[in-house]
């Protein structure tokens, strides 16, 4: 998930909750079934939803490094921002390291 842009990522939380509800409305008709899957499959999406944005914010915050490359310790520049909004950074000294960010801003 790290190429994906931030719409994309939010979409398929959304998308995962859906389909819990989905698989939870079949579970609630049947009988036979016990309701804990429902139970759980309603936490992991709580989990998804609430706590995997900071998590991945954690993660391009680590891998933008306060702006400095990890390779050759030189200024990050910003060369492009996506249809996404997200944005494009390039050491601006060995142009071997490069990151997009959706979830943190730098700024």
């Amino acid at each position: 998930m790290k190429n994906l842009s931030g719409p994309i990522k939010f979409c398929l939380v959304i998308g995962s909750m859906f389909l819990a509800v989905l698989v939870g409305a079949y579970i609630a008709k049947r009988p036979d079934v016990s309701s804990w899957p429902i139970l759980l499959i309603g936490l992991l999406d709580i989990l998804g939803f609430f706590v995997m944005p900071f998590v991945f914010r954690a993660k391009e915050k680590k891998e933008y490094n306060s702006g400095f490359c990890p390779k050759c310790g030189h200024l990050l520049e910003h060369f492009d921002t996506d249809s996404g909004g997200n944005q494009g950074y390039c050491c601006s000294h060995c142009h071997k390291y490069y990151i997009w960010i959706g979830w943190y801003d730098p700024r």
